[in-house]
C-alpha cells in the first residue's frame, strides 16, 4: 500500500511548470468545466477589482481547483432537494500571498474526516464515487507551487478551504 500511494502521490507536480498566471482566467475556465453541475447549485466569485496574479502556472493551479470546487459540489448533492447549495470563491491578495478561499454551504467534514483530510485514501465519498486521493495529490501540489492549503468547517455550517500561494 505504501508503495501505491507514493506512486499516486508522484501524480503532483515535482517540479511545478513555472511562469505566472492571473487567477481570473483560471476561475474563467472552472466554470466552463463545471457548467453542468450549476444548473441545481450556484457557483459565485468575489474577486479583488485588481487583477491577481500568481507565480504559479496555470496549469499547476487549474487541476488543484478543480478538485476542489468539484468536492465542493459533491458535498452539495446532500443536501435536501429544497435546499440552494451555494459555493464561493474568493481571492485577496496579503503580504506578497494570494489567498484563495472556497467556502460551501455544505454538510461540512466529520470531525473523524477532518483531522486525516489531506492523508491518501481518506474520503467519504461512496465506494466507487471517490478514489480519497484528490486532497491528498491538492495538498502535494500546493506545496510544490510554495503555498499552503488548509480546511475545516465553518462554525455557520458549511465548509471552507483555504489556499496560500505566492504572488507575482
Amino acid at each position: 500500500i505504501s508503495g501505491l500511494v507514493n506512486r499516486m502521490l508522484q501524480l503532483a507536480p515535482a517540479r511545478p511548470e513555472g511562469g505566472e498566471c492571473e487567477l481570473e482566467v483560471v476561475v474563467a475556465d472552472l466554470k466552463d468545466f463545471v457548467a453542468s453541475r450549476l444548473q441545481q447549485h450556484r457557483f459565485t466569485t468575489e474577486l479583488s477589482s485588481t487583477p491577481l496574479r500568481l507565480k504559479v502556472a496555470a496549469g499547476d493551479l487549474f487541476p488543484v481547483l478543480l478538485n476542489l470546487l468539484r468536492n465542493a459540489l459533491d458535498s452539495l448533492d446532500q443536501l435536501p432537494q429544497e435546499q440552494a447549495g451555494l459555493v464561493t470563491l474568493s481571492a485577496t491578495s496579503e503580504a506578497g500571498q494570494v489567498i484563495i478561499c472556497l467556502r460551501d454551504n455544505g454538510p461540512g467534514a466529520a470531525p473523524e474526516i477532518l483531522e486525516h483530510l489531506f492523508e491518501p485514501f481518506v474520503t467519504d465519498k461512496d465506494v466507487g464515487t471517490g478514489t480519497g486521493l484528490g486532497l491528498a495529490l491538492a495538498h502535494a501540489t500546493v506545496r510544490s507551487l510554495g503555498g499552503s492549503i488548509e480546511a475545516d468547517n465553518l462554525d455557520s455550517g458549511g465548509f471552507e478551504v483555504v489556499l496560500r500561494l505566492p504572488q507575482a
